[in-house]
């Protein structure tokens, strides 16, 4: 049986996120980036206005929800929980992250679909498991993360119209290096890329 999305929103913790992220926000986007963000999307932002668009969303995911727990399972391994979480928030402004087992889902931004980041914050649970499964050490979480989702997104890219994302240059970099360097041995499983690129981030 597929896992399913529960979907709420939680004002308190979205106080906790600005005290929380903000200041690491600022650290991956830069401060001027960063500042930028806060102007277009740092408004407080009405609950009834919240909950609307967290029914749109839920309503939009609702359309694709089995189709990507199947698909992604098929491709990357079973999923190990029935029930994980959205949260649906007003000051998670950089788009989406994730918590596990939730994920966090930032509606009004503009540079990235709220469906998009769904399934983005989606795979990071995903390699979350993954990592515990086989149980890998990866010294450095945040590229090692990412760049497993952005190999993910890819397999998945032409059905579900994910982009592949990368927070900054330096990871688009090293991702581009595994895949150039290593094409042969990226053609095993999926547990096998993950060690692969375990071993290539230091």
């Amino acid at each position: 049986m597929n896992p399913s999305l529960h979907f709420y929103v939680n004002p308190r913790k979205d106080r906790e996120y600005i005290k929380k992220y903000f200041p690491v926000f600022e650290k991956i986007f830069g401060k001027g980036k960063f500042k930028e963000m806060v102007k277009k999307h740092g408004e407080k932002i009405d609950l009834k206005i919240l909950k609307k668009e967290m029914v749109k969303i839920e309503s939009e995911w609702r359309k694709v929800e089995k189709r990507f727990f199947k698909v992604t399972g098929e491709k990357f391994g079973k999923w190990r929980r029935k029930i994980y979480f959205c949260h649906v928030s007003s000051t998670y402004i950089c788009g989406g992250g994730y918590e596990y087992p939730t994920i966090i889902v930032f509606p009004f931004s503009k540079h990235v679909n709220p469906l998009q980041t769904i399934m983005h914050e989606l795979l990071h649970l995903h390699v979350v498991e993954d990592v515990k499964k086989l149980g890998l050490k990866p010294k450095n979480w945040i590229e090692f993360s990412k760049i497993a989702v952005a190999f993910m997104s890819r397999e998945i890219a032409k059905e579900f119209n994910l982009p592949v994302l990368f927070p900054n240059s330096k990871i688009e970099r090293k991702f581009k290096m595994i895949k150039e360097k290593h094409k042969n041995k990226l053609k095993t499983g999926w547990n096998e890329k993950l060690g692969l690129i375990e071993k290539f981030i230091k």
